[in-house]
């Protein structure tokens, strides 16, 4: 959920993400808004800047991206952070691979970290991953 107030008219707007996994796993999202305040004619227009301000935000965060191996998989991982300021990761399932700098931080799968949770993940054939900018 994303939410945000005006100051004048005094009112909030609240939108809402369902995500629903489609057969070719890709995605379908469901963006729902809400507004509370006067004027409920007239909320259009700052109810659609604050929506697009969101989607912008969201896709410039989060991205989907499948990796056939998982040499492919570290190598993205490093690259995109050399020249992105602040961390990276890529969630495979349970699994999670933090980037900064052009260097692997950290790697967890569950409750395992390190070299156990590198194995965990390399045994894995194919890497539907979400890639965060954090």
């Amino acid at each position: 959920m994303h939410s945000g107030v005006m100051k004048f008219p005094k009112a909030s707007f609240t939108f809402s993400v369902n995500v629903i996994p489609l057969r070719d796993e890709s995605l379908d999202m469901i963006v729902r808004g809400d507004y509370q305040g006067p004027l409920e004619r007239l909320a259009g227009s700052p109810m659609q800047s604050f929506l697009n301000n969101f989607v912008e935000k969201f896709s410039n965060k989060i991205h989907f991206q499948t990796f056939e191996n998982f040499t492919t998989l570290i190598n993205e991982g490093i690259e995109q952070s050399k020249n992105y300021d602040g961390k990276i990761k890529i969630s495979v399932d349970e699994c999670e691979a933090f980037f900064e700098n052009g260097k692997i931080v950290e790697i967890t799968c569950g409750r395992i970290k390190d070299d156990d949770a590198m194995k965990e993940l390399s045994s894995k054939k194919i890497y539907n991953a979400i890639i965060d900018y954090l």
